[in-house]
C-alpha cells in the first residue's frame, strides 16, 4: 500500500476550500471547473444519482464532494482494499475498481472529504434517483 504524506500546506489548502463553501461563493458558479486558489480548482456538475458504480481513488488531489442542490451517498472503502480494475492514471490522478464499502449520507450543502488512498463511490442513490448539483472541489496534496 502506497502511504500518504500530508503537509502542513495540504492541511492549509483543505480549510481554505472548507471556508469557500462555508461562505456559499462555490453555490452559484455556473457548471465547469473553476480555478480558486493555488492548488485548487472545482468541477461543478449535475448528476443523477445511481445504485452502483466502480469505486475511484486519487494520489493527487483530495476531494471535497459538496451538494449543492439534493443529497447523495458516498461509499468508502481503503485503496489497499481493492481489486484493481483499471490502474492508476497519473494525467487523470484517478484508479478504479471493486471493494466492499461503508455508505455514507451526504446531505445538501454538507461538504464530504474523501482523502487520497481512500476509494469512494460518489453520487450514489438512497432509494430513488435523482438529479443533483454538486461542487467536486480538488484539493492539491
Amino acid at each position: 500500500m502506497e502511504m500518504f504524506t500530508f503537509t502542513f500546506r495540504t492541511f492549509e489548502r483543505i480549510h481554505k476550500a472548507l471556508a469557500m463553501i462555508e461562505s456559499g461563493e462555490i453555490d452559484d458558479l455556473s457548471f465547469g471547473r473553476h480555478d480558486l486558489a493555488d492548488g485548487i480548482y472545482v468541477n461543478v456538475v449535475e448528476i443523477e444519482t445511481k445504485d452502483a458504480a466502480p469505486f475511484e481513488s486519487h494520489h493527487q488531489y483530495a476531494d471535497i464532494h459538496y451538494p449543492i442542490v439534493g443529497s447523495e451517498q458516498i461509499a468508502l472503502a481503503d485503496e489497499a482494499a481493492m481489486e484493481i480494475t483499471q490502474v492508476y492514471n497519473e494525467k487523470d490522478d484517478v484508479l478504479f475498481g471493486k471493494a466492499s464499502g461503508e455508505r455514507y449520507t451526504v446531505k445538501e450543502k454538507h461538504p464530504f472529504v474523501v482523502m487520497p488512498g481512500e476509494a469512494h463511490v460518489p453520487g450514489l442513490c438512497d432509494g430513488e434517483k435523482r438529479k443533483i448539483k454538486k461542487a467536486i472541489v480538488k484539493v492539491l496534496v
